[in-house]
């Protein structure tokens, strides 16, 4: 009987539970990517990724309007950061590594750094024997000293329900380098970089969510007779698997739905177009699955496929959502305003 080469199911179960950040290479593995794609979609902000601080040193927050959130806050709080660290990279230098290889990140995100912070001065206020002398006292980083690595001069704490909104979003805020890299600073690259559990499984379930709309539009190729096409703005996609083109002639160049001010109403055109091209008496659930393949390949006016909702491109130019009931009772209305005429 041979070795097994590697963990079993429930070993690989177990390493995922008990693990709190994957290195991108392992992350992209598990949902069947390449690093370079989640490296990309992290440089266009659609995946949160982190990293070690490799170019480690002393770095503030809140800075500037971030710390409107935190009045209690007379100054930017110090602390040292560094290789056991796990910070968020921002957008622009996650488009940097994608672009060069490398990036020195001047600032990150670190909300449980920050949510740690937090909680040592509430804590620190209300107890200032039961501290560490430390934390308040001279502190030599890569040569330099740095003095109150913890501001003293604190206002008495308001209430979280008070200023919860801007507390939440100064949490992400940026913490910003104290001192100016020296040019041998250690660089970051895509080897160093890891996703989250937390993201991992973000990306798991909306991957998973795509697959049923997918499945789902299966079902209309067995049910939709051979010759019936939905127009998806594809040559090559029908209902049916037809090869002829999938988009009808006249499709999108009819008539337009209009609202009272004049615009077109870009989900009712959608509806119109829809019900013109085959039935009027067409069933909710095949218009809503023939919507739902549009969403996925982003067939204007829609946007994405979300749990039970597909979001879409009002004519405002804002987005906004629909969901299977919300479609039946636009399609009633059409109908009855249809009988009364």
């Amino acid at each position: 009987m041979k070795d097994q080469i590697g963990p079993t199911p429930d070993q690989e179960d177990f390493i995922f539970e008990a693990t709190e950040y994957f290195k991108i290479g392992k992350a992209a593995e598990i949902l069947k990517y390449t690093s370079e794609d989640l490296l990309h979609m992290g440089a266009i902000g659609k995946v949160a990724i982190m990293a070690p601080v490799v170019s480690g040193g002393i770095f503030q927050w809140p800075v500037g309007i971030d710390g409107l959130g935190f009045p209690e806050i007379d100054e930017p709080q110090k602390r040292e950061f560094g290789l056991t660290d796990r910070v968020l990279l921002s957008i622009p230098d996650i488009a940097k590594i994608e672009a060069a290889g490398w990036v020195i990140p001047k600032c990150f995100s670190a909300p449980s750094k920050a949510q740690e912070v937090i909680d040592y001065l509430q804590t620190w206020m209300s107890e200032p024997s039961d501290q560490p002398d430390e934390i308040l006292s001279q502190r030599e980083v890569n040569g330099e000293v740095f003095e109150n690595l913890t501001d003293k001069h604190l206002k008495s704490w308001k209430p979280a329900s008070e200023l919860m909104p801007l507390r939440e979003i100064g949490l992400l805020a940026p913490w910003y380098a104290v001192r100016a890299f020296k040019k041998n600073t250690r660089k970051t690259t895509i080897d160093q970089l890891f996703i989250s559990k937390k993201e991992l499984v973000r990306l798991l379930n909306q991957r998973a969510q795509v697959s049923v709309a997918s499945a789902q539009v299966q079902q209309v190729h067995e049910e939709i007779p051979p010759s019936t096409e939905v127009a998806i703005g594809s040559p090559t996609m029908t209902l049916a698997g037809s090869t002829s083109n999938a988009m009808p002639s006249n499709f999108n160049n009819k008539k337009k739905p209009v609202t009272r001010k004049g615009r077109r109403d870009l989900l009712s055109q959608s509806i119109d177009d829809y019900r013109t091209d085959f039935e009027k008496d067409c069933k909710p659930e095949a218009m809503w699955l023939a919507f739902t393949k549009m969403a996925i390949i982003k067939t204007p006016p829609f946007l994405s496929v979300a749990k039970d909702c597909l979001h879409f491109r009002s004519v405002q130019g804002g987005e906004q959502t629909i969901n299977l009931k919300a479609l039946k009772r636009r399609l009633g209305t059409l109908k009855k305003s249809e009988e009364s005429i």
